[in-house]
């Protein structure tokens, strides 16, 4: 039975200069930690979850992180759902997939800065035994990112996402949870740029 099905978030997607979609750069940070995961035998499968965030005439922000995924030539299997349009339902999703086919092992993987988020979500409903891998440690062991990653950790767009997480955690503790993931799904009806990705 396989049991090292990882769940990797999805974070923004953005309009190339050709007009393909493609994940931006925090996605495409999760694209190669996947990458190395599956290339040192670390994982055997993935999880992606992420809807249609942009509104129905986009894509499933998931299946386009899953393309990317094979186009680098990660080859163990990707489960696609494009349900989510949060992390916590993210998270609500894998959770439910992981009981249905009985993994044992529940590993998520995320970007430095979100896996605090992550973390305390998943505590929220009562998991016990998980593990975290921050997409930055794996990058790092990969030739050629260790200066990406620092410069990336230094760089605005971290600072605006650190930013944002304590604002969303802040509402979590408030008991908002519902609340945002209620405003995330009736919101967002077309393509937009945010201060913390791109």
């Amino acid at each position: 039975m396989t049991e090292r099905i990882v769940l990797t978030h999805v974070y923004q997607i953005r309009e190339a200069f050709d007009g393909s979609i493609q994940p931006t750069k925090r996605g495409l940070m999760q694209v190669c930690a996947i990458w190395e995961l599956a290339r040192q035998e670390r994982i055997d499968g993935v999880l992606v979850a992420g809807g249609k965030v942009w509104g129905e005439q986009y894509p499933v922000f998931s299946e386009v992180l899953a393309r990317q995924m094979r186009q680098i030539g990660v080859d163990i299997p990707i489960f696609i759902f494009s349900d989510a349009m949060d992390t916590p339902q993210e998270i609500n999703t894998y959770l439910k997939e992981a009981k249905k086919r009985e993994w044992k092992k529940l590993v998520f993987v995320g970007n430095e800065t979100h896996l605090e988020r992550i973390k305390n979500r998943v505590k929220a409903r009562g998991i016990k035994e998980a593990n975290f891998i921050s997409s930055e440690e794996v990058l790092t062991q990969m030739p050629y990112f260790h200066q990406f990653v620092e410069e990336f950790k230094q760089s605005q767009i971290e600072a605006n996402f650190k930013r944002r997480e304590a604002r969303v955690r802040l509402a979590y503790k408030l008991g908002l949870e519902k609340t945002l993931t209620l405003v995330a799904r009736m919101g967002r009806k077309r393509p937009f740029k945010v201060n913390f990705d791109e």
